[in-house]
C-alpha cells in the first residue's frame, strides 16, 4: 500500500508510523476479502428510510440484514456501519446514497464486483472500508456534495483500483464537491490516473491536520475547458503532503500550500492554473517550463524556486511583501491574449538573471519594493488594451530597468497606453539606458512623475517623436532627460499614473491587469498644440 508522509523534522518516525499502519490495514482488508463471491445470493437492496443503520434488518428488502452471499444496491439514501461487515456478492452505491464506516472497530469490504455512480463515501474516527474492485468514480448531482471524507486516526479507505474520478456535471449551475482526507485520515488511490472536473461545479481535494491520499499513477487534473476557469483546488496544510510522481497535466487547477508540501516534479507545463505556495520551498516542480494563463505567486514570507521555468505567457505574477520567488532560467513574459503582469509589494524579491524579453506586461513595483528588471533588453507593446508597462509607487520604492534600450509601441489604431511609465509618491524608474521610443502616430505617450521624490531616469533618451511622445511633471515629481535638467514642453498630468491591480486572465481570477492611469487634461491639451506645432520641442541630443 502506497502512503504520502510529511517532511520535516520527524519524517522517518512518521514514516514508519505511516507504514505500519498501512501494512496492518492491508493485512486486515486482504484476509476479510479472501472469501469467494457466491453467485447464488439474494438481491438485497434498502427500503429503509433517507438515514439508518446497516445492522438493523428492518431497513432492508426481506426484513433482514444482507447476507456476506447477496448482492447489494444503496439508492439514494445514507447508511452507517458501525461494526465489520463484507459483501462478497456485487456491491452498488448509487443516487446520491452516502455509505458511512464509523468507529475502530468498524469495517466494509466490499470483496465481488463494485460500482459507485453518484455514491458518497465517509470512513472516520477509525474505520476502514475496502472498495478496492471499483474501476471508475464518477459523480453528476448538482448543489454541495461532500464527495469522500477519510477522517480521523487510523480511519483508512481503499479505493485502489478506481483509475478515472469525474466529478461534477454540464447541467449544472454551481456548487462545491470535496474530496478531503484529515486528522490521520488515509486515502488509497494507487491506481488513479486523472482527475476531471468538466462542469462548472468546484471540486476541492484537500490534505488537512495529517491527511495523506496515495496518488502513484495520477498523471492528470484537468478542470473546466472554458473561458480559462479554474474550478479545481488543491489544499495541502500543514503536517500534509502530496506526492505527485507521474503528474505531467495540470489545467485549470489552483494549487495552495500552507505549510505543507507538494512534490509533483514531472510536470512541464501548466495551464490556466494558479500556484500559491505558502513557506519555504513548499510547492516543488523541479521540471516546470512554461505557464499559460495563469497566476504564479509567493504570499508573505513565500520562499521558492522554479529552476527550470523558461516562459510564461498570459500569466501574471504577485509577490507579497516578504516573499522570494527565484526564476533562474526564465527569459521570457508575454501576453497573446491580453495583458500579463508582475507586480512586487513591500519587501519581495525576484530573481530573474536571464530574463530579457517582454510583450505586453505590465510591471508593478509598490509600498518600498525593489524590482530588479535589469538583465531586459526587449520591451514591445501591440494590444489594443489600455496597459501601463512600468509603474512605480510610493517612497522607497524602485523599479529598475536599467538594461533596457528600446521600447516598441506598435499598437497602432488602438486607444493607447496613457503613460507608458509612471512613477508616484516617491518612487523611482530607472530607465537609464532607454534610448530609443518607437510608437505610432496619432497617440500621446506621456512619462508621468508626480509628488516629491518621484524620479525617472530617461537619462540615454534621444531618439523619439516628440509628437506621440511627452513628458509629465507635477507636484515635484523629476524627469531625469538627456543633457541633463528637466524636460521642456512638459505637460501637468493629473492621473496618479499607479499601474493596475495584479489581476489574472479568467472570472475566478478576479479582472485582468489592464488598468492604466488616466492623463490630466492639460497633457491632452499638450498633445494637442504639439501635433499642431504649437509647443517647444526640445532638440535631440547632438543637433
Amino acid at each position: 500500500m502506497n502512503t504520502t508522509v510529511n517532511v520535516g523534522e520527524t519524517s522517518v518516525e512518521h514514516a514508519i508510523r505511516r507504514l505500519t499502519r498501512g501494512v496492518i490495514a492491508g493485512a486486515f482488508i486482504l484476509a476479510v476479502a479472501s472469501n469467494p463471491p457466491n453467485a447464488w445470493g439474494a438481491d438485497v437492496s434498502w427500503t429503509g428510510g433517507s438515514n439508518g443503520n446497516w445492522h438493523v434488518g428492518s431497513n432492508w428488502s426481506g426484513g433482514a440484514v444482507p447476507a456476506p452471499e447477496d448482492n447489494v444496491t444503496i439508492s439514494g439514501v445514507s447508511v452507517t456501519v458501525t461494526d465489520a461487515r463484507q459483501i462478497n456478492g456485487s456491491f452498488t452505491l448509487t443516487d446520491g446514497a452516502r455509505l458511512t464506516v464509523s468507529g475502530s472497530g468498524a469495517s466494509f469490504v466490499a470483496a465481488g464486483a463494485t460500482a459507485i455512480s453518484d455514491g458518497r463515501l465517509q470512513v472516520v474516527s477509525g474505520g476502514m472500508a475496502d472498495l478496492s474492485g471499483a474501476t471508475e468514480y464518477h459523480w453528476s448531482g448538482c448543489g454541495d456534495a461532500s464527495l469522500i471524507l477519510v477522517d480521523g486516526e487510523d480511519s483508512v479507505l481503499d479505493l485502489s483500483g478506481v483509475a478515472t474520478i469525474v466529478a461534477g456535471g454540464g447541467d449544472c449551475e454551481g456548487g462545491a464537491l470535496t474530496i478531503v482526507a484529515g486528522s490521520g485520515g488515509y486515502l488509497n488511490l494507487g491506481a488513479l490516473a486523472s482527475i476531471s472536473a468538466p462542469g462548472p461545479q468546484a471540486l476541492s481535494i484537500e490534505l488537512v491536520l495529517d491527511g495523506a491520499i496515495s496518488v502513484p499513477n495520477l498523471e492528470s487534473i484537468e478542470g473546466l475547458d472554458a473561458d480559462h476557469e479554474v474550478n479545481i483546488a488543491v489544499v495541502v496544510d500543514a503536517d500534509s503532503s502530496l506526492d505527485l510522481p507521474s503528474l505531467t497535466a495540470l489545467s485549470h487547477t489552483s494549487i495552495t500550500v500552507v505549510g505543507g508540501l507538494v512534490l509533483a516534479n514531472a510536470l512541464v507545463s501548466a495551464d490556466s492554473c494558479i500556484l500559491a505556495p505558502a513557506g519555504i520551498q513548499s510547492l516543488s516542480m523541479l521540471a516546470l517550463e512554461s505557464m499559460t494563463r495563469s497566476m504564479l505567486t509567493a504570499p508573505t514570507t513565500g520562499r521558492w524556486t522554479l529552476p527550470s521555468l523558461t516562459h510564461l505567457r498570459d500569466t501574471h505574477v504577485v509577490l507579497a511583501p516578504d516573499s522570494t520567488l527565484n526564476l533562474p532560467e526564465l527569459t521570457t513574459v508575454e501576453g497573446m491574449t491580453g495583458p500579463a503582469s508582475v507586480s512586487v509589494t513591500g519587501e519581495a524579491s525576484l530573481s530573474a538573471p536571464k530574463f530579457t524579453t517582454a510583450r505586453n506586461v505590465n510591471f508593478v513595483a509598490a509600498a518600498g519594493a525593489e524590482l530588479d528588471l535589469t538583465a531586459l533588453r526587449s520591451y514591445t507593446w501591440d494590444r489594443c488594451e489600455a496597459g501601463a508597462p512600468f509603474t512605480a509607487t510610493g517612497a522607497g520604492t524602485l523599479l529598475d530597468a536599467s538594461g533596457l534600450d528600446t521600447i516598441s509601441i506598435t499598437n497602432s489604431g488602438c486607444p493607447g497606453l496613457a503613460h507608458p511609465t509612471s512613477a508616484t509618491g516617491g518612487a523611482r524608474v530607472d530607465l537609464s539606458a532607454l534610448a530609443t521610443v518607437e510608437t505610432p502616430l496619432g497617440q500621446v505617450k506621456s512619462f508621468l512623475a508626480a509628488n516629491a521624490n518621484s524620479v525617472i531616469d530617461l537619462s540615454a533618451l534621444v531618439n523619439f517623436n516628440p509628437l506621440t511622445v511627452t513628458f509629465s511633471e507635477s507636484d515635484g515629481g523629476e524627469i531625469i532627460r538627456a543633457g541633463g535638467g528637466e524636460g521642456e514642453g512638459e505637460g501637468e498630468g493629473e492621473g496618479e499614473g499607479e499601474g493596475p491591480p495584479a489581476g489574472c486572465p479568467a472570472p475566478n481570477f478576479g479582472a485582468r491587469s489592464s488598468a492604466a492611469a488616466v492623463a490630466g487634461d492639460s497633457l491632452l491639451l499638450m498633445g494637442v498644440l504639439a501635433a499642431l506645432g504649437l509647443a517647444r520641442r526640445r532638440p535631440r541630443a547632438g543637433k
